[in-house]
């Protein structure tokens, strides 16, 4: 594949790096696109950096010529209560980016644009796996233009829609990364019964997805779920974090109306004060509720997740533990 030039645009965020790695194994040519360049180093010298706005046209295009797939990971992620600014710079970078990238991809004869949107399009939580076929409800800023940008650029370009569930790996963000960070500093307590069911992908096993949708005949202008692990209880997820931190998990945990009621307070006191609060209702849920969804349609195409729950998270404890 020495000859295959791809183009990953937001290649510095939390899959790209793990992407880019993958596709340098696979023996692409590889070129990324990014606002700026990060001030460590993310790839090896032979991945060409390109500088420049994906909302900018002509920036794109020049990135895009004689490229035979594009791995479009470039979005603005979800925001609690975005400001109405805000909500126009979600219209801008995922949608009208999009559709830039896939009118221009198709312009240029790209064989193949994958997509990475969300499984949050479908606005619901449930501890059934929710698979494809389930109707899209988006309730976010993130996930409504997540979903727009979808259908931006299936009317444009031979697509694959990945929708990711939760990641974690070596660039944790989010909540997760709040929930690490916690872990390590001693300042976290298990709230509710921990047997509630996640679904969760490690970055490493997300990039092999990619690659398989972006060259399966059968996938183009499909939509699928990005799962690893469908249905995994908190209490397993967090054994695997303080186990990766050498830690053991408390035994005692805290009523989730408790943290709730807390969290609440804590919300309504800092927005008082013109502030945003670390915890919040949204974070909690993320805790206390079940939310999981179906990966049986890709791995119909031969995806089998290679990361086990334990070494992706001793993995992304390492690098977190690196940096600090």
């Amino acid at each position: 594949m020495e000859d295959q030039i791809v183009l990953v645009t937001g290649a510095t965020g939390a899959v790209g790096p793990a992407l880019v790695a993958e596709l340098l194994h696979q023996g692409y040519r590889v070129r990324v696109l990014s606002r700026t360049r990060p001030t460590q180093p993310l790839f090896s010298d032979s991945v060409e950096f390109l500088t420049g706005d994906v909302c900018d046209r002509d920036t794109v295009r020049t990135a895009l010529i004689d490229t035979q797939l594009v791995f479009h990971l470039a979005a603005l992620l979800h925001v609690t209560n975005p400001s109405p600014e805000l909500r126009a710079e979600y219209e801008r970078v995922n949608v009208d980016a999009t559709r830039i990238v896939a009118e221009e991809a198709a312009r240029a004869k790209t064989r193949r644009m994958v997509y990475f949107s969300t499984v949050k399009v479908y606005g619901v939580q449930s501890a059934e796996p929710i698979p494809e076929t389930h109707p899209v409800n988006p309730e976010t800023d993130y996930a409504i233009t997540k979903l727009n940008g979808e259908r931006a650029a299936l009317d444009h370009m031979d697509t694959t829609i990945l929708r990711l569930s939760p990641i974690y790996g070596a660039r944790l963000r989010g909540s997760w990364r709040y929930l690490v960070n916690a872990i390590k500093r001693g300042m976290f307590l298990p709230v509710g019964s921990l047997q509630n069911v996640r679904s969760l992908t490690h970055v490493d096993d997300a990039s092999k997805a990619a690659l398989i949708v972006a060259n399966h005949p059968l996938s183009a202008n499909q939509a699928y779920n990005l799962v690893a692990y469908e249905s995994i209880t908190m209490e397993v997820i967090l054994d695997a974090i303080y186990a990766a931190f050498d830690k053991r998990r408390p035994r005692i945990t805290i009523p989730t109306p408790l943290v709730h009621t807390g969290v609440g307070l804590l919300e309504f006191g800092l927005r008082v004060v013109g502030r945003r609060s670390p915890l919040t209702q949204d974070s909690i849920a993320q805790l206390t509720q079940s939310e999981t969804y179906s990966g049986a349609k890709l791995r119909a195409l031969g995806f089998q997740p290679q990361v086990s729950l334990e070494e992706g998270w001793r993995q992304t404890v390492d690098a977190i533990l690196a940096r600090s």
